[in-house]
């Protein structure tokens, strides 16, 4: 809260999509391993859909093996950080995540509609 972020947890992956809509974040943090889904997985179909193809994704996880830093990043992740960091050092790490997202939208032209 003293950064002015806010959080929304999601227990049920079949709700994801409703939860997304509802909450529209300007970050999502998956984990590697998550119930009925991994996060490779989440990560892949987010990127695929043209409303939130471009939002940032942190993989926050205990598994810090190269192997699946290397797959979060190949499957469209912006950043994979280890749970063992601490509560100072994640927020630094969103809140550079989300000033590079907010940077890139106003470097990116948009489209001119006829």
């Amino acid at each position: 809260e003293p950064w002015g972020l806010q959080l929304a947890t999601l227990a049920e992956p079949s709700q994801f999509w409703q939860m997304l809509e509802d909450f529209s974040p300007d970050l999502l943090l998956l984990d590697v391993q998550m119930p009925h889904v991994s996060g490779f997985e989440l990560c892949q179909i987010v990127r695929s859909t043209l409303r939130w193809g471009d939002l940032p994704v942190l993989f926050l996880t205990m598994h810090l093996d190269i192997s699946k830093m290397q797959q979060a990043i190949s499957v469209g992740g912006d950043d994979y950080v280890s749970k063992a960091i601490g509560a100072k050092e994640l927020v630094t790490c969103i809140l550079n995540r989300l000033e590079r997202s907010r940077l890139l939208r106003l470097l990116t032209p948009t489209p001119a509609y006829e």
